[in-house]
């Protein structure tokens, strides 16, 4: 195990100070990246991998398509909300692919049922992304959306009206 999985796994899960610091300290290592990708495919570490990988994209790091479409398929494994809602929130910033394409489209759909409010509103976007990218999804698309309007809590609403004044 590096020195970054053992601080990671030493993160108490809540501090965002503390994982910001851990970002700090290591986030100049020229394989910073792969040592994400690892951590996110970590069950122990990828709640902790997937705030990182987020921070990193988030100001201004990258990812190779492959490293991306690992991410994407590590996504249904997920079991912590967190780490599903920290992939759901970098969408804009991976490359969606056909090869990622079924899999994501079957978590999303089955996702949009997740009580976690928060991950169904990033699910919603989600798809959008997907839709987006794949413009034969934009009509079965738009009727999630407007269903959500009328099915939907006010939190998720908030973020489907955003996808909606956007359009295809």
């Amino acid at each position: 195990m590096n020195k970054l999985s053992k601080e990671v796994l030493g993160w108490d899960g809540k501090s965002a100070g503390d994982i910001e610091k851990i970002y700090i300290r290591y986030h100049y290592s020229h394989d910073f990246s792969s040592q994400l990708i690892a951590l996110c495919q970590d069950e122990d570490l990828n709640l902790g991998g997937t705030w990182l990988l987020k921070h990193y994209l988030e100001n201004g790091g990258k990812l190779t398509t492959e490293q991306g479409q690992v991410i994407l398929t590590q996504l249904p494994s997920y079991t912590n909300w967190e780490s599903k809602l920290h992939i759901l929130q970098i969408f804009s910033y991976l490359k969606l692919t056909q090869s990622t394409r079924t899999v994501l489209e079957h978590f999303l759909k089955q996702e949009l049922s997740d009580s976690n409010k928060f991950v169904k509103a990033w699910c919603y976007n989600g798809l959008y992304e997907l839709a987006v990218e794949f413009p034969e999804l934009q009509y079965e698309v738009s009727e999630l959306l407007y269903l959500a309007l009328e099915n939907e809590p006010a939190s998720v609403k908030a973020r489907v009206r955003k996808l909606l004044k956007k359009g295809f």
